[in-house]
């Protein structure tokens, strides 16, 4: 018998949590409803006793704030692009660790450059070029110029 609750949606291609749309690069984007009690043991207990969970994530996070950071670094790569740590460095390697579009070395966390319309993930950029891009596919490069030439 379920229990009565939250409904998880999980990604069927490739087995990511796919609570808002399927990963990007998913090869089969097909989601399967779980119910509540199919969750594992874990996380019926921190949905079961939120205020544990919460307090517990707190003092974790106080103390362990680079796991954490890289936690939810890897967390965000693979729930926006299916990313995992490993393609990213790969990418650095290939990319001899510098911007695909501007070639300048990164002095900072590279930006993950996606179609937003396919979601192909076309490289990693800095950014200053991720920025660009932005401008470019928000507005168009006929405006910019428009704008630019006055």
């Amino acid at each position: 018998m379920q229990e009565e609750g939250k409904i998880v949606r999980i990604c069927l291609g490739c087995k990511q949590n796919a609570y808002r749309k399927p990963p990007p690069n998913c090869p089969e984007p097909t989601h399967l409803k779980l119910h509540k009690s199919q969750l594992n043991a874990s996380k019926k207990y921190n949905l079961a006793h939120p205020e544990y969970a919460r307090t517990y994530a707190k003092e974790y996070g106080k103390a362990h704030p680079e796991a954490v950071k890289l936690a939810n670094y890897r967390a965000s790569l693979m729930r926006k692009y299916g990313l995992k740590l490993e393609d990213i460095d790969r990418m650095l390697i290939e990319q001899q660790f510098a911007c695909k579009l501007c070639h300048n070395p990164f002095t900072s966390t590279p930006f993950v450059d996606h179609d937003h319309k396919t979601g192909r993930i076309r490289g990693l950029l800095c950014n200053v070029c991720n920025l660009g891009i932005g401008w470019v596919e928000r507005f168009g490069i006929k405006t910019l110029i428009k704008y630019i030439l006055g």
